[in-house]
């Protein structure tokens, strides 16, 4: 599994060099900075865990209930729509 994440933090990192504006702004600040393309790289897989950490930490992974268990109210029928009748 620890593989899998860091290939996966690798393409995210690998895409964004190419797309990210805010990426590529962050990666020249950097090299102003004095760091090297590998301490470049390690920052922005370390920032991209964070950020994808605080969104799993965050997710509500209780199922959707089932249409058949409609709410008081449900769902609006078609006139309220504007559809006509149902």
């Amino acid at each position: 599994m620890a593989t899998a994440n860091s290939n996966a933090l690798h393409t995210i990192v690998t895409t964004r060099l190419r797309i990210d504006p805010r990426t590529v702004d962050y990666v020249a600040r950097r090299t102003a900075g004095g760091k090297s393309r590998p301490e470049i790289r390690r920052c922005l897989k370390r920032y991209i865990a964070r950020d994808l950490f605080r969104l799993l930490e965050h997710h509500d992974t209780r199922p959707a209930p089932h249409p058949d268990h409609r709410s008081p109210g449900g769902y609006p029928d078609n006139t309220e729509l504007g559809l006509g009748r149902t």
